[in-house]
């Protein structure tokens, strides 16, 4: 339940779909006599807001002090580092299942860095959590399409931990530990 109320409460507020709310609340509105001026005034906002924050530097510049809200840190000594987790939402799992390569969005530096971290910590366990995250649709098995990515660009498929059950952050923090104590280690995540 609690996985349905947060996907449906964040497509209600991210911005461009309340955008397209305003616009077809106020579509609605201006079906009614009394209502038609603040209908109006709602689509034309709508309109407008879509078009400032999509298509106009300013949306950018908005999130730009949320990304770089934390400072990059140092990178441990080789010997400390025993998992690098990273979490799934760069694939689209349905493509690369029907093309038979990787296909990634814009998140794709999530599989990028953590491939430059497996070289710099060939020791270290490479562990993928992420599942299907959508409400509606086939699920499609993330797990295996990265894993076998992993394998194809030399990480040893012992190296190679994945969990494909969860479907957003916080069931990939749960999951992910399970997953790490089956394969016999104390999960560094703090679980």
């Amino acid at each position: 339940m609690f996985f349905v109320l947060s996907k449906v409460i964040f497509a209600l507020i991210a911005p461009s779909n309340l955008c397209v709310i305003l616009m077809a609340g106020g579509f609605v509105l201006q079906r009614f006599r009394h209502w038609q001026r603040t209908g109006r005034r709602l689509m034309v906002g709508g309109f407008v807001l879509l078009l400032f924050f999509g298509f106009s530097p300013f949306g950018r510049w908005l999130s730009i002090p949320l990304e770089d809200r934390f400072a990059s840190v140092a990178l441990p000594d080789r010997g400390q580092v025993t998992h690098i987790i990273f979490l799934g939402g760069f694939e689209q799992a349905a493509i690369a299942e029907a093309r038979g390569e990787m296909a990634m969005n814009a998140a794709g530096e999530r599989l990028t860095q953590s491939l430059l971290l497996a070289r710099q910590y060939p020791e270290a366990k490479v562990v993928f959590t992420g599942g299907y995250g959508r409400l509606v649709g086939t699920p499609v098995d993330a797990a295996r399409s990265v894993s076998d990515y992993l394998a194809a660009t030399g990480i040893a498929r012992d190296r190679i931990l994945a969990e494909g059950r969860s479907r957003n952050t916080f069931e990939n923090a749960l999951f992910v530990s399970d997953e790490i104590e089956k394969a016999g280690a104390s999960c560094p995540c703090g679980f």
